[in-house]
C-alpha cells in the first residue's frame, strides 16, 4: 500500500506507525476536499492466521488518526475477512476472550466485523448490509478503492 494520501503519510511516519499502516491490504477513501482522502473502511484478508499483525495494522491507522484533533471524527469500518466460519470464531475467541484486552477494547469501540470469504463470495446480507451502511454514512462524494 504504497499509494497511501500523503497527509496520512506524513503522520504515519511521524507517529511511528508508517511501518505497520502501509502493509494493510486494502484501505477505502472518500475525498472530503480537493486532493484530501480520508479513510472509511479498512480491509484485511487473512489467510495465514496472523490475527496479532491485523490487529497491530488496525491499531496502527488508529492511532495515526487519533494525533490530530481534525481526525478524530473519522471513524472508519474494520474488516477482517477470515478464510472460514471455523477461523472467524478462532478470531472471535481470541479477540474477546484470549487475554488481549487492547484487542476486546478495540473491537468493542470502533466499527470491527470478521467475515468468512464465503460469506463475501455468496455475498450474504450481513456483509453486504454492513459494508452498505457504513457508505450511506459517507457524503456523496468520490471513493477510492485502493
Amino acid at each position: 500500500m504504497d499509494d497511501l494520501p500523503q497527509w496520512i503519510k506524513n503522520i504515519a511516519i511521524h507517529c511511528g506507525t508508517y511501518d505497520r499502516l502501509k502493509y494493510i491490504d486494502n484501505i477505502w477513501f472518500s475525498l472530503e476536499s480537493v486532493g484530501f482522502y480520508v479513510p472509511f473502511a479498512a480491509y484485511e484478508h487473512e489467510k495465514d492466521g496472523n490475527l496479532r499483525g491485523v490487529m497491530d495494522r488496525f491499531d496502527a491507522l488508529h492511532k495515526t488518526l487519533n494525533t490530530n484533533d481534525r481526525f478524530k471524527n473519522i471513524n472508519p469500518i474494520y474488516i477482517i475477512v477470515a478464510r472460514d466460519e471455523k477461523q472467524v470464531n478462532s478470531y472471535k475467541r481470541k479477540i474477546t476472550e484470549g487475554g488481549h484486552g487492547d484487542w476486546k477494547a478495540f473491537s468493542e469501540s470502533h466499527n470491527f466485523y470478521i467475515f468468512s470469504l464465503k460469506d463475501v463470495k455468496e455475498k450474504r446480507s450481513n456483509y453486504l448490509r454492513t459494508i452498505s451502511k457504513h457508505l450511506r454514512k459517507i457524503p456523496r462524494s468520490n471513493i477510492r478503492i485502493d
